[in-house]
């Protein structure tokens, strides 16, 4: 599939008020922060970002199937696979 087919993310990206997810602010406490993750980790600039806002909200716990965020000490990976529907 091919990038220009996706359709439904745009009317997705606006739901995201009522799926009760939290939406976090990009600070630049935390974007001062990037480049220091970057290094530590070796992940490349948006993951390093995403591992720096993590630690800057106390968050442990991601969801993705990037298995690149197993190197990272502190965080506990859970795979799509290991979410059953209600």
């Amino acid at each position: 599939m091919y990038v220009q087919q996706l359709d439904d993310s745009g009317r997705d990206a606006v739901n995201i008020p009522d799926m009760q997810v939290k939406v976090l602010a990009v600070e630049p406490a935390i974007l001062s922060q990037v480049d220091g993750v970057r290094k530590e980790t070796g992940l490349l600039a948006n993951d390093s970002l995403l591992v720096a806002m993590m630690r800057h909200g106390g968050y442990q716990n991601l969801a993705t199937n990037d298995a690149d965020f197993t190197r990272v000490a502190g965080i506990t990976v859970f795979w799509p696979t290991d979410f059953r529907p209600a």
